[in-house]
């Protein structure tokens, strides 16, 4: 028969593995958006790094507010 204290170690652990696993997916995610350009001043977009163009944005992107 299976102890109950040993079902619930292994559901923690489980748990636990599954929780860092998401969070490696969600930064991994984080950091392959591009990053769009803002100026402070107008708000308008500066430059779209590593590649690309403020006429045609990214659907998902970093926004980081320059000078």
């Amino acid at each position: 028969m299976i102890n109950l204290e040993d079902f619930m170690d292994g559901a923690l652990i489980l748990g636990a593995a599954a929780s860092v696993i998401a969070l490696a997916f969600a930064v991994a995610g984080y950091f392959s958006l591009p990053t769009v350009q803002v100026s402070h001043s107008t708000g308008e977009c500066v430059q779209v790094i590593p590649e690309g163009s403020c006429d045609n944005l990214p659907s998902k992107y970093v926004r980081e507010v320059v000078k």
